[in-house]
This record gives C-alpha cells, sequence and structure tokens, in this order.
C-alpha cells in the first residue's frame, strides 16, 4: 500500500528530527485544513528546506526568497511571510505591465481610428518601440 505524505498521522510527524517534519506538517495541513498554520519551530538546514519546499510544491518562490533573504528565514512564519510578499511584488509588477500594455493597446486604436492609419503607422506615430511592435500587433488582432 502506497502512502503519501500528506496522509501521515500526527504520531509519525512527531517521529521526525529533521527539517522534512516541518514539510511533511504543512502538506497534512493543507490536506486536512486547506490552510496552514505554521510551526515555530526553527528550520536548521534553511537553503535545503526551501529547495525541497520548491520542488515538492511547484512554486520556485521557496528558492527565489532564499536568495533574497537567506538565512533570516529561520522559521515557517518567515518563510511564509517572505513567500507571500513575493507573490504579491510579482502580482503588483504583472498588474502594471497589463495596465501600460491595455493603454498602449488603446491609444494605437485611438490613433488608428482618427487618422484613419494602419496599426504599425499608429505605434510609430506613438513612438513605441520597434522591439515591441510585434507584441502589440498581435494584442490588436487577437
Amino acid at each position: 500500500m502506497r502512502k503519501s505524505i500528506d496522509g501521515l498521522a500526527a504520531l509519525v510527524l512527531s517521529k521526525f528530527q529533521s527539517d522534512f517534519r516541518l514539510v511533511a506538517d504543512y502538506f497534512v495541513q493543507m490536506r486536512k485544513n486547506k490552510q496552514y498554520e505554521p510551526l515555530e519551530e526553527t528550520i536548521k538546514h534553511v537553503h535545503e528546506f526551501l529547495q525541497l519546499m520548491s520542488v515538492m510544491t511547484g512554486d520556485s518562490r521557496y528558492e527565489d526568497v532564499y536568495r533574497t533573504s537567506g538565512k533570516e528565514l529561520n522559521n515557517m512564519c518567515k518563510v511564509l511571510d517572505a513567500v507571500e510578499s513575493k507573490g504579491l511584488e510579482q502580482g503588483i509588477l504583472q498588474g502594471i505591465t497589463q495596465g501600460k500594455d491595455a493603454e498602449r493597446i488603446s491609444s494605437i486604436r485611438n490613433v488608428m481610428s482618427s487618422l484613419k492609419v494602419s496599426a504599425m503607422r499608429a505605434m510609430e506615430i506613438l513612438c513605441i518601440p520597434d522591439n515591441e511592435r510585434k507584441k502589440y500587433l498581435a494584442l490588436i488582432e487577437g
């Protein structure tokens, strides 16, 4: 019979002495509660722990935060705060990019309509860099 990490009982979890116990606890809580209440235990091998969390969850933010925060991340509370902050930062940057793209597309369409010109000519008038024109052309036509 095959067992998964998230199916471990509390008694089995308590027997783990390494950082793996924190990983296993994360998956058990997520399966049972659909949320995670971090343990206050100190992570002994921070880099290896974050690499494992990255692989097990498929979320590269765990490794990304190690590069920026390093050994400061010595418990799951700090790790999750850093990962959440990294995700928020990425979301803000993505929102800014999407807003900029939407505004440019609107400007291109307005110039096309007002001056009765092609999308390429409108981008020339608006001084949109050559290396970005293909992206906007695809968005306008798509």
